[in-house]
């Protein structure tokens, strides 16, 4: 009974074994079949030239990413890869990649326009000449030149290899690569004639093998440049016909309020482009007063000198300028060609004023002017005054009424002269009267005391005989 028993157990146990082995052999084949089917093969990114690359690296701090993820590039169906690689001799001939045909990396620039590249084309475009310009994955990079692009001539703080692959068609070799290069040059700087932030940078190809080929290319390469907001760009397109000449490209922009400037180059029209920094020169404005303290109570003038430095061409530059108190003859000051200019101040109750410039985007200190007030302009003015009195004949018959008149009179007068009222010169016509000192000021009070109000009016006497 018990071997009865334990047959039938064994028995159970050899049929449960057997239907899962059944069941694995039947689902194996259909879930690798399917899994065939979606299979996605990661594609490892080229890098040409990578060892020529690190020996001229300067600064290797990437400038600007690509476009696109080199993850998200690098992902690439099995598919899409093979029909490009069997689809055309074009991509063996011409040295293209496969992976950035596949990862839509590759145009193909036709009358000055990129257009994109795939394996039902890119024959095609190779029959018809177009030149190919591949983005790579490798980011943009401030780099040294090559020996042979080196110009002493031209002024220039930074050059950048930009982070694509051109190929020109060559009936000798087949294919020419090259690499475009970019240099940030003079930077941007204000240009008064202009009234705009004008400068220039540069642009060149080389010969990926052969770095000494200063050959003529059999077919121009287009170069596209674009700039938020600026108002020239010229030439633009830029056209490169020879292999190691840089080609200047000059840019005119309106208003710029950071210490850079970003341009983007790209030699696809019309895509993304490779954006390098050009460094931006603003103007610093200095401003200096003849005396750094002056009267107050709207009594003295002093002035005002501006001088402007970091500018291309400064003559015609308006600067505007703004004072807390006091009046300014006028708050634009038009410079020279010197870069230099001049306004008037008149001081404006006591304590002081300071001056500053209004104008955007500009570099300048602030000037504090010091009003200090005239007691000892009005104790001079008086006594001047007192003494006129007494000098008319007047005077001496009532001393309380002439002192008390002369001070008026002469504190009046004097005033009247420092504010503009040139009293002076119409009674003496061919004098040179100081207008500034103690004895200037005491000269006015004698004068106005004992002339009195009618010296207002030229011709007239004044006062008594």
């Amino acid at each position: 009974m018990n071997y009865q028993r334990r047959s039938s157990a064994v028995f159970a146990a050899m049929t449960a074994a057997c239907a899962v082995v059944l069941v694995s052999v039947m689902i194996g084949p259909a879930s690798r079949a399917a899994a065939d089917n979606h299979q996605i093969i990661r594609v490892q990114p080229v890098l040409p030239g990578a060892v020529a690359v690190d020996r001229r690296i300067e600064a290797a701090q990437p400038v600007v990413r690509p476009p696109e993820s080199a993850a998200a590039a690098a992902m690439i169906d099995r598919g899409a890869l093979s029909q490009v690689l069997t689809s055309s001799s074009a991509v063996s001939r011409y040295k293209l990649n496969a992976a950035a045909i596949a990862s839509r990396r590759l145009w193909a620039i036709d009358d000055g326009e990129a257009r994109e590249v795939d394996a039902a084309n890119v024959a095609d475009r190779a029959r018809a000449g177009d030149v190919f310009v591949e983005r790579t994955e490798v980011p943009l990079m401030k780099m040294a030149v090559p020996a042979a692009l080196r110009d002493n001539t031209i002024s220039t703080k930074a050059s950048y290899k930009l982070n694509y692959l051109i190929t020109v068609p060559n009936s000798a070799s087949g294919a020419l690569e090259l690499d475009a290069w970019a240099l940030d040059g003079t930077g941007l700087g204000v240009d008064a004639r202009e009234n705009a932030y004008v400068g220039e940078f540069y642009v060149a190809l080389a010969n990926k093998v052969n770095e000494a080929d200063d050959s003529r290319l059999p077919k121009a390469v287009t170069v596209a440049v674009t700039a938020r907001g600026a108002t020239t760009i010229d030439p633009r397109p830029v056209m490169i016909s020879e292999l190691l000449k840089w080609h200047t490209v000059r840019i005119g922009v309106p208003d710029v309020s950071t210490d850079t400037y970003a341009v983007s180059v790209s030699p696809a029209p019309g895509k993304e482009g490779a954006e390098i920094a050009l460094p931006v020169s603003h103007p610093t404005i200095k401003l200096s007063a003849d005396r750094s303290s002056m009267l107050g109570w709207g009594i003295d003038i002093t002035t005002i000198n501006v001088e402007a430095t970091g500018l291309r061409h400064a003559e015609g530059l308006s600067v505007t300028l703004s004072t807390t108190q006091g009046k300014l003859d006028d708050s634009q000051v038009v410079l020279g060609a010197d870069g230099k200019g001049r306004v008037r101040l008149r001081s404006g109750g006591s304590g002081g004023a300071t001056i500053s410039v209004s104008s955007a985007n500009v570099r300048s200190s602030p000037l504090v002017v010091r009003f200090e007030p005239p007691w000892i302009f009005l104790a001079c003015a008086a006594l001047g005054g007192v003494v006129g009195a007494f000098a008319r004949r007047g005077g001496r018959r009532a001393p309380v009424s002439a002192i008390i008149w002369g001070i008026v009179s002469a504190i009046v007068m004097t005033i009247l002269y420092y504010v503009g009222i040139d009293w002076v010169s119409g009674w003496f016509p061919d004098s040179d009267f100081a207008d500034s000192g103690e004895a200037a000021i005491f000269g006015l009070g004698f004068l106005g005391s004992f002339a009195g109000f009618s010296i207002l009016k030229p011709g007239d006497s004044g006062g008594e005989s």
